[in-house]
């Protein structure tokens, strides 16, 4: 890749927010970078800025390749990750118990030879300060392990529901929409997803359109409270022209125009509508 700085720091953040790491990403970010790299070479003296408005934020490239993956590899992923985690967590927590463990029965011992007039050391702790700092590391013990006991009860968030449909078009390429629920939590009667088209060609995404909606229900009815769209471009012979979003009873709806170049010149223009609705029952299609 040449070297531009702005391009180097834009491919980091793309690597770095990218949660799981594999065959498949490592692959992913080897095509996106070449694609960098053809795009540097054509415009050396490009600004971080202007990367963004030709590929989209770095959050947006990752959320357009994990709205692309299959849903089980990306929770057997997701969920791999969290075990490491978890392990991490519980090795680094023992340790602690443990030294704090060796500590404590450390002060214990030096207690029993003070009583039996051994010099131990050469510090004069009074017997009211022993019983106190016996206490603090008794406290700080049971924390530990209750902070150790959740850890290991501890069970994570599941991963976003993705729901996949692909529509193909009369030159070849085609479009794979998806579906992202928010499974955080979040206040009674309402949700939040975000629905991705992806437009490919020869097997690799060229740009997508997602549209964010919230929405809140009720059992009877249900309304968009929110819409917000956003948009990527890793193919280097495409550009975003326009894209807006917008929201209609219990809908969020997005929408973007790309155009595909050649020589200067736009040989193929696409628009992709999507639109995120929501039910009576909370259900985004």
């Amino acid at each position: 890749m040449k070297k531009n700085k702005d391009i180097t720091r834009y491919y980091k953040n793309v690597k770095t927010l990218l949660p799981i790491k594999g065959k498949n990403e490592k692959k992913y970010l080897n095509g996106f970078k070449q694609n960098l790299s053809e795009f540097s070479d054509e415009t050396p003296e490009v600004s971080y800025h202007g990367i963004i408005k030709e590929f989209g934020e770095p959050k947006d490239v990752v959320i357009s390749y994990l709205n692309s993956c299959d849903e089980n590899y990306l929770i057997r992923k997701l969920r791999l990750r969290t075990i490491i985690s978890r392990v991490l967590i519980i090795l680094t927590v023992l340790a602690l118990c443990i030294a704090l463990w060796y500590s404590y029965l450390f002060y214990i011992g030096y207690k029993e030879s003070k009583e039996q007039n051994i010099d131990y050391c050469e510090s004069v702790i009074t017997e009211e300060t022993i019983i106190t700092e016996e206490k603090k590391m008794k406290k700080i013990l049971l924390s530990l392990f209750l902070f150790l006991g959740v850890i290991l009860t501890y069970t994570p968030v599941s991963a976003a529901e993705i729901n996949i449909e692909t529509e193909y078009l009369e030159n070849g390429d085609y479009l794979v929409t998806t579906i992202a629920e928010d499974t955080r939590v979040k206040a009674a009667g309402t949700k939040t997803g975000t629905k991705t088209s992806n437009y490919y060609s020869n097997g690799k995404i060229m740009w997508s359109v997602s549209v964010k909606g919230t929405f809140t229900y009720n059992g009877s009815s249900a309304k968009c409270t929110s819409s917000s769209v956003s948009t990527t471009c890793p193919g280097t012979a495409w550009r975003i022209s326009s894209k807006s979003s917008s929201k209609s009873g219990n809908k969020a709806i997005g929408k973007a125009t790309a155009n595909k170049y050649q020589n200067g010149v736009v040989i193929y223009t696409k628009t992709a509508v999507v639109t995120l609705s929501c039910s009576i029952n909370g259900t985004l299609s």
